[in-house]
C-alpha cells in the first residue's frame, strides 16, 4: 500500500505548495487516451496512441494528437527510439496543426526495489502559421514495479522539463504520478499530472487527471 501511495500523495503535496505560491492562473484539465503496442522481437518494439485533452474538465477540447513510435534496446540500461506526432493544438480562438519527428534516447539504472531512469527528447516542431522550433526535453523517472498483485503492476513519479532551443530557453515542467493497472493485455495508466507553464512572461498552472489505456500485444 505504501509503494502505491507514496509517489501519488508526495506530488499531490507539491503540485499544491507550488501552485499556491507560484501561480495565479489554474486550469482543471482531462487528458485522455488509448494506445496498442506490439513487442515484434526483444529488441524491437512498436507503439501508436492517441490523446485527447480538455480544458476545464470537459468543457473544451485544446489538444488532439496521435504519435508512432519504433523502440529498441540496445542493452538493459539503453534504449533510442523514433517517433513521429501529428496533430492539432488550440491557440485562442482557432486550431492550429503541428507534426514533429521526435529523437529519443533512454538510460535505466535498476534498484533492488525500484528503478530509476533518464530520458533525452529533441524534437523539430512543425506548426502551421508559426516558425519552426526545436525542443529538448529531459525527463527523470522513479518506478515502483509491484509484484504478485492482481491488479497493480507498477507505480510511478517523474519530471520532465521542456526547453525551447531557438527562443526562451526554459519554458515548461511537468509532473505526473500515477498507477499502471494489469487486467490481461489492457494496461490502464491511471495519473496526477502538475505543469507550470511559462507564455508571454506569465506563468500558468495546470492539474490534469490523465487516464491512458494499452494494449500491449
Amino acid at each position: 500500500m505504501r509503494t502505491i501511495l507514496f509517489p501519488l500523495v508526495t506530488v499531490i503535496l507539491f503540485g499544491f505548495l507550488t501552485f499556491a505560491q507560484a501561480s495565479e492562473i489554474a486550469d482543471h484539465q482531462n487528458w485522455d487516451g488509448i494506445g496498442v503496442s506490439k513487442q515484434v522481437n526483444p529488441k524491437f518494439e512498436l507503439a501508436l496512441d492517441k490523446e485527447i485533452r480538455y480544458k476545464s474538465g470537459f468543457h473544451f477540447k485544446n489538444f488532439d494528437k496521435v504519435t508512432i513510435a519504433l523502440n529498441y534496446d540496445v542493452t538493459r540500461w539503453f534504449e533510442m527510439g523514433l517517433q513521429y506526432w501529428r496533430g492539432q493544438i488550440r491557440s485562442v480562438a482557432e486550431w492550429r496543426k503541428e507534426q514533429k519527428p521526435v529523437l529519443v534516447v533512454k538510460f535505466t539504472y535498476n534498484f533492488p526495489r525500484c528503478e530509476l531512469s533518464a530520458r533525452h527528447k529533441l524534437e523539430y516542431r512543425i506548426i502551421q502559421k508559426y516558425d519552426n522550433i526545436p525542443v529538448y526535453k529531459f525527463r527523470t523517472q522513479v518506478k515502483y514495479p509491484v509484484n504478485n498483485h492482481k491488479l497493480i503492476s507498477e507505480t510511478y513519479i517523474n519530471n520532465e522539463m521542456f526547453v525551447n532551443l531557438k527562443e526562451n530557453g526554459f519554458y515548461l515542467n511537468r509532473i505526473r504520478a500515477g498507477v499502471k493497472l494489469n487486467s490481461g493485455f489492457l494496461s490502464p495508466d491511471i495519473n496526477y499530472v502538475f505543469q507550470l507553464s511559462n507564455k508571454n512572461d506569465e506563468w500558468t498552472t495546470v492539474h490534469a487527471f490523465a487516464v491512458k489505456v494499452w494494449m500491449e500485444f
